[in-house]
């Protein structure tokens, strides 16, 4: 980077709005009463110049010139905030006001020369700070501070904001500021013992230039580095005719951003100043999405919408309050900030738009009438059959309970039905999330019934597949080392038989051993391929059911591969285990629905 550059030159004039916090006075001195009748003397003054460019935005607004009636409402909003200010005891200097309206484009005009002048200069000063031999340098250290005074130097003046705070009794501000100050002093004491610091996380006050983080760690802490004392920052448009006459006599130099002054943290940062911490790139997104819904504001207002501009403008003012909190040093949630109006276009463009010739009503409704009459049908099916369930199981509570939801969709869907048939409008209906808990049984089971069912083969692994015969053998483990055998009929000439045969197995759920082989044991399901003339029948695959799932579930259902130890064969067998309720517990099963409700 270029060497520094300081030159000599006379002190700026003062701004046109002074904000200085003392460190050392902590509330402000009472005014005296010439004082106070001066201020009031400007107030009137500024309100009555105020008035002057209102109207005179309404008249070029009326003659058409739309942009100079754009630059008299900058001006009045200028005057709004400067009153502002001065309302709340600031002082202010009425010699940077803007002139009367008639002379507001020659005013307009000088700024515009004065800035091309100030951009003129500049080369000039940069072979300045490139030849430093020929101009009068500062001692380069008399400016630099060690990165424990840049510390305590923005201590001090988060203290003086939170004592001033605590003198107006505002403590939320103190409170805010307090968290702040705690920052840096823990920040100081981390410093001086040696350890890291995140300096990317302490809060830039405005008005200050960054903390060199990137080279905090390469020097040492005598060693001086580059200033950090705050910045100029820059003037409004109708706040910089009283720094025009200086800029000509004098061209403008770098000295003038190494001059302290002191701002009210509770103002926005300068946008020219590097974002390089978190609270600085919250202020720069806020800035740009207010800026957009401004925009489009004044868009939709030429446009003629004027209740979506005051929807924009609602939108606009409430960015206020979150930029007041980024500016000092809060974190703002990004993600819960409004849509920009352009993607909210965006959305809009992607719904389709159709006209009234496209829609046939009579159709519509009678779509929705046969919708409507076949989700009701559904519902008291349902109703009914978990009914049936209930009373099977022997449960009366919620027998009755599905009773009584049957006989209200009952009802609503005979006023659909009878609607529909005079041909009467539909009646008003709504949906309801409602739960259900179904228990499962197998109500055609007693309590000691266990059914296996061989429902089907697939696809066996056999040379003869058209002229195969098979069947199927089963073993179930019982007490006492014994085994119930059974074994379907044969079906034969087919590789993928439909056996559809069922085994009642007599089991007593309260005995012990019987509860241990269903935790332990399975079921042995054998596929023999029957043999001809002194022939011996030929085992195809075997499949093992383990039993443990029927303790929590009243079925099993699925096809298992055929298998020769731990080798699959080829082809699979479908089987199913059912019994009434599961060993353990109940299996309960709970549904959601959405329930149509017709409106009575």
């Amino acid at each position: 980077p270029p060497p520094l550059c300081f030159v000599s030159r006379p002190a700026p004039p003062p701004p046109f709005i002074k904000s200085d916090i003392g460190k050392d006075s902590i509330s402000p001195p009472e005014m005296p009463l010439n004082e106070k009748s001066d201020k009031t003397i400007n107030l009137n003054k500024m309100r009555e110049r105020q008035h002057q460019y209102k109207t005179a935005a309404l008249q070029a607004k009326h003659n058409g010139d739309t942009s100079l009636a754009i630059q008299y409402l900058k001006v009045v909003k200028k005057f709004d905030m400067v009153i502002k200010m001065a309302e709340d005891g600031q002082e202010v200097d009425l010699s940077d006001m803007p002139p009367s309206p008639d002379q507001f484009l020659d005013f307009l005009s000088k700024l515009q020369k004065q800035s091309e002048e100030g951009n003129k200069e500049l080369p000039t000063l940069r072979e300045s700070c490139e030849n430093p031999d020929n101009i009068g340098i500062k001692d380069i250290s008399s400016v630099s501070l060690t990165m424990e005074e840049a510390l305590q130097q923005r201590l001090d003046k988060y203290k003086s904001v939170q004592d001033l705070a605590n003198a107006e009794g505002n403590s939320s501000k103190a409170r805010r500021f307090g968290r702040i100050v705690k920052q840096y002093e823990d920040a100081i004491k981390l410093y001086k013992a040696g350890k890291t610091v995140a300096y990317e996380e302490l809060p830039v006050p405005p008005g200050f230039s960054p903390l060199p983080s990137e080279r905090a760690s390469a020097i040492n802490s005598d060693d001086p580095v580059d200033t950090v004392i705050p910045k100029h920052s820059e003037a409004p448009n109708g706040e910089t005719n009283s720094n025009t006459g200086s800029s000509e006599k004098t061209p403008t130099s770098l000295t003038a951003q190494t001059s302290p002054q002191k701002h009210d943290l509770t103002t926005r940062t300068s946008g020219n100043q590097q974002k390089n911490n978190l609270a600085e790139q919250q202020m720069k997104v806020l800035l740009e999405r207010q800026a957009e819904f401004k925009i489009a504001a004044i868009e939709a207002k030429k446009a003629g919408e004027i209740d979506q501009a005051k929807e924009y403008l609602k939108i606009y003012k409430g960015f206020d309050a979150l930029l007041n909190a980024a500016s000092s040093g809060l974190p703002v949630d990004l993600t819960s900030l409004p849509l920009p109006p352009s993607q909210r276009d965006n959305l809009e463009a992607s719904f389709a738009i159709v006209s009234t010739e496209e829609c046939d009503p009579e159709n519509e409704l009678s779509d929705i009438g046969i919708r409507i009459e076949e989700q009701l049908a559904k519902q008291l099916m349902m109703c009914k059959n978990t009914r049936d369930h209930h009373k099977a199981m022997g449960d009366v509570a919620g027998m009755n309970r599905f009773e009584n939801l049957a006989l209200a969709v009952q009802k609503d869907l005979d006023l659909v039905r009878y609607s529909k048939h005079k041909n009467l409008s539909l009646p008003k209906f709504h949906y309801e999330k409602r739960s259900f808990n179904i228990v499962h049984c197998n109500t055609d089971l007693s309590d000691n019934e266990l059914e296996i069912i061989v429902v089907r083969g697939l696809n066996y692994n056999v040379p003869n597949p058209k002229d195969v015969d098979t069947y199927v053998k089963i073993e179930f483990p019982l007490v006492n080392d014994e085994t119930f055998k059974a074994k379907t009929s044969v079906i034969k000439n087919n590789d993928s038989p439909d056996y559809d045969q069922h085994f009642q197995i007599e089991i007593n759920r309260g005995n012990r051993q019987f509860q241990r082989i269903f935790k332990r044991h399975h079921v042995k399901f054998e596929v023999y391929s029957r043999g001809g003339f002194l022939r011996s029948d030929i085992l195809i695959g075997t499949v093992n059911v383990k039993l443990q799932p029927i303790e929590t579930k009243c079925d099993i259902h699925d096809t298992f591969n055929l298998m020769d130890g731990r080798k699959a064969v080829g082809g699979k067998l479908e089987v199913k285990l059912r019994v009434r309720n599961p060993i353990l517990t109940k299996q309960v099963e709970h549904i959601e629905e959405k329930w149509l409700v017709v409106d009575s």
